[in-house]
């Protein structure tokens, strides 16, 4: 190989291996925003923790905001930091106090020169009442059912060991420990109705079914 072929050799190592380190570094450098989490269309309720990606070779900072649909026209900053965020939580959003509907999400990287890129996600949906509304039903039927035991009671003792619970004045004392007082009591007249039916059927029976002993009279 003469020198010439030499030069050339060096000259292509040269440029390829310029091409490998600097190319990537510039192709990274460019201001990235996107949201992973959550996604468009999904349902959401109470604080919900918005994830994604805020980077920049020039970056300055990144805003996350949210606006009602369809129109989009009041943007509501929810979150904005001077800390690129590579991979992880950009901001946690508390929904109870808005409306159910549909919302819209925007993440904002700025550059120190001003320019900017956004990823917007849409279509989300709020159901905050709802959920305090199956919570309310639920609450409810606890409620049916023991006035179902209740009754029971009543009609096996002649009275009712709910109700003369239910009157007691406990408001001095702190709710769990009432909650749990009331709780034992209820078992106790559980068992006293199990003892009692347990006495009256074994006491029938043993009427029915004992003959008295003959003692050869």
């Amino acid at each position: 190989m003469n020198i010439i072929e030499r030069l050339g050799a060096i000259v292509t190592l040269v440029l390829v291996s310029t091409l490998i380190l600097v190319t990537p570094t510039t192709a990274q450098g460019g201001p990235i925003a996107h949201i992973t989490f959550p996604i468009m269309g999904q349902t959401m309720r109470g604080d919900i923790s918005i994830q994604g990606t805020a980077t920049s070779s020039q970056f300055a900072r990144y805003t996350v905001a949210y606006a009602p649909e369809p129109d989009q026209t009041n943007w509501t900053v929810i979150n904005v930091s001077t800390i690129q965020q590579p991979n992880g939580m950009l901001a946690v959003w508390n929904t109870q106090p808005l409306p159910d509907g549909k919302y819209a999400l925007r993440l904002q990287v700025t550059n120190n020169d001003g320019t900017a890129v956004q990823s917007l996600i849409r279509d989300l949906s709020l159901a905050n009442a709802t959920a305090t509304a199956t919570a309310s039903a639920n609450s409810s039927a606890v409620v049916t059912d023991t006035a179902s035991t209740s009754n029971s009671f009543t009609n096996a003792l002649g009275f009712d060991p709910v109700a003369i619970v239910n009157s007691l004045d406990l408001s001095a004392i702190p709710g769990a420990f009432v909650k749990g007082v009331r709780y034992t009591l209820y078992a106790f007249a559980a068992l006293g109705v199990y003892v009692l039916v347990k006495w009256i059927i074994g006491s029938l029976l043993h009427r029915l079914f004992h003959k008295p002993e003959d003692y050869g009279r």
